[in-house]
C-alpha cells in the first residue's frame, strides 16, 4: 500500500527484488500483493509514478521477510541477510543459543554462531522444515571450532530432530572433534534412515559455557544420481588389515583401490 503524490495520479509501477529474483508490476490501484514468492526471504519493493510521457524517481526500497513455511530445495543460506546477535527466523532454536554473527564467516561477512546459557551449556537447532523428506537429500556446509587448540570446544554435531518440541531427540549423523580443524572446512551429510516428518539439526557440545562453534554456507540439495561417499573413516586396523567404513548416500556401489565393489563397509585384508 502507499499514497500517490498527486490525487490525479493513477498509474505506478512497482519493482520487488531479492538477492534472487526481481519481479515488476504495473498498477492501477494503491494496494498490490505479489504472490508465489520464497518462503524465509529478504524482499525489498520500490515504487514509482507512471506519468505517461515519462517516469518519476523510485522511492527508497521498502524492506520486508515473508513468512516461514516449507523449504524447497535446492536451498541455501549464507547468512548475510539476517541481523546480527538475533536467533535466525524460522530456525527453531531447541537449547542454548544461536544466532547470526557478524564475524568469523566463511565468505561474506555473517556466520551461524552456536555458544551455550546457563541453562544449557549445549546448543541444538533444527533447519527449517523441507518439502522434500530429507532422506532424499544432501547437505554441505562449512564449519568451524572458534579455536584450534583447546578442548572447551569440545564436539559439534549434525544430525536431524524427530521432535521439534524435544532437543533431547537429536539423532547423530557426524561428529567433529575441536582438533579435527585449522580453519573452515566444507562437511557432507546424507540422511538415509531418518523417519518422516524429521528435520535436520546441529547440535554444539562444548567443555565450558564461553566457548564457541561456526557454520555457514550451508546447501541442501537433492542426492546426486552418482553420490560421492560420505563419513569415510577407518575403523580399525590389524598387523595386515584396514577396516573401513561410511554412509551409502544413494544406490551406487563404491570401487576400492583393489577394484573390489564395494558397499557401506569393507575390510581391506592381506597387507604388509
Amino acid at each position: 500500500h502507499f499514497t500517490p503524490a498527486l490525487a490525479t495520479d493513477n498509474a505506478w509501477e512497482a519493482m520487488l527484488f531479492s538477492d534472487t529474483d526481481t519481479l515488476a508490476q504495473t498498477l492501477s490501484d494503491t494496494i498490490y500483493t505479489f504472490t508465489n514468492l520464497s518462503p524465509n526471504t529478504a524482499y525489498y519493493v520500490m515504487v514509482r509514478t507512471d506519468c505517461g510521457s515519462e517516469y518519476s524517481d523510485w522511492t527508497s526500497p521498502v524492506f520486508g521477510r515473508t513468512g516461514c513455511g516449507n523449504i524447497s530445495i535446492p536451498f541455501t543460506e549464507d547468512f548475510e541477510s539476517f541481523e546480527s546477535y538475533v536467533e535466525v527466523p524460522c530456525w527453531t532454536v531447541m537449547s542454548g543459543n544461536v544466532q547470526a554473527n557478524p564475524a568469523n564467516a566463511a565468505s561474506g561477512t555473517k556466520s551461524l554462531r552456536f555458544y551455550g546459557s546457563e541453562n544449557n551449556i549445549n546448543s541444538v537447532v533444527a533447519l527449517p522444515e523441507l518439502t522434500t523428506n530429507i532422506t532424499q537429500v544432501e547437505m554441505t556446509f562449512q564449519t568451524r571450532p572458534e579455536d584450534f587448540f583447546y578442548s572447551y570446544c569440545g564436539t559439534f554435531q549434525v544430525g536431524y530432530v524427530t521432535d521439534i518440541t524435544d532437543s533431547n531427540s537429536f539423532v547423530t549423523i557426524e561428529t567433529y572433534a575441536y582438533s579435527d580443524f585449522s580453519d573452515y572446512e566444507e562437511k557432507t551429510v546424507v540422511f538415509p534412515n531418518a523417519p518422516a516428518g524429521s528435520r535436520i539439526a546441529f547440535r554444539h557440545q562444548p567443555l565450558s559455557l564461553s566457548w564457541e562453534w561456526l557454520v555457514d554456507d550451508i546447501d541442501i540439495h537433492a542426492i546426486p544420481s552418482c553420490p560421492n561417499p560420505v563419513g569415510f573413516s577407518v575403523t580399525g586396523t590389524t598387523s595386515n588389515s584396514v577396516s573401513l567404513s561410511w554412509v551409502e548416500a544413494g544406490s551406487a556401489d563404491i570401487d576400492g583401490k583393489r577394484g573390489k565393489a564395494l558397499k557401506d563397509a569393507y575390510t581391506v585384508a592381506k597387507l604388509t
